[in-house]
């Protein structure tokens, strides 16, 4: 078995020399990293944004979020599935915490279009979450114009 690890980590290696820049990979004896300031890693600078939560932030870090760490990639081993199950959630909450905190902001500024953009994506990743819902009825009201009433009822 590891043997085996071994024979397949040497190969990673090897493709990985071939295709990125030699200044990428990092190596220290028995350790080998990837250099973080020559990598760009969205989950990474989304949880940054959010972290940070400013309202440019927290609308960089919407835009970042597409949909699930890693999607699309094929069954790998269990471990492996275990770890991206439980980060594809944590990345997620991350998206909806900024979607919900991004959706605030707007509210109390009185942006309303911005405001439902928010709850729209909002709703398109988390179609349960009655608050959103609540808050789009309401901003559809307030819109004031011809057709915003029934707007607000459909979304009801």
């Amino acid at each position: 078995m590891a043997r085996c690890a071994r024979h397949s980590l040497r190969q990673l290696l090897f493709v990985l020399r071939n295709v990125l820049p030699p200044s990428v990979l990092k190596e220290a004896g028995e350790a080998i990293a990837l250099d973080p300031d020559q990598v760009h890693v969205d989950a990474i600078e989304l949880e940054s944004l959010v972290r940070t939560g400013t309202p440019s932030a927290l609308t960089r870090a919407t835009g970042l979020y597409r949909g699930d760490l890693l999607a699309g990639l094929g069954q790998q081993s269990v471990a492996y599935e275990e770890w991206l199950l439980s980060e594809r959630e944590r990345v997620r909450e991350l998206a909806l915490e900024a979607f919900v905190r991004l959706l605030a902001h707007h509210v109390e500024s009185g942006a309303i279009q911005p405001a439902i953009h928010a709850a729209t994506r909002l709703l398109g990743l988390e179609p349960t979450h009655e608050a959103a819902h609540r808050t789009l009825m309401r901003l559809h009201a307030r819109q004031g114009r011809r057709g915003a009433r029934g707007a607000a009822l459909r979304q009801y």
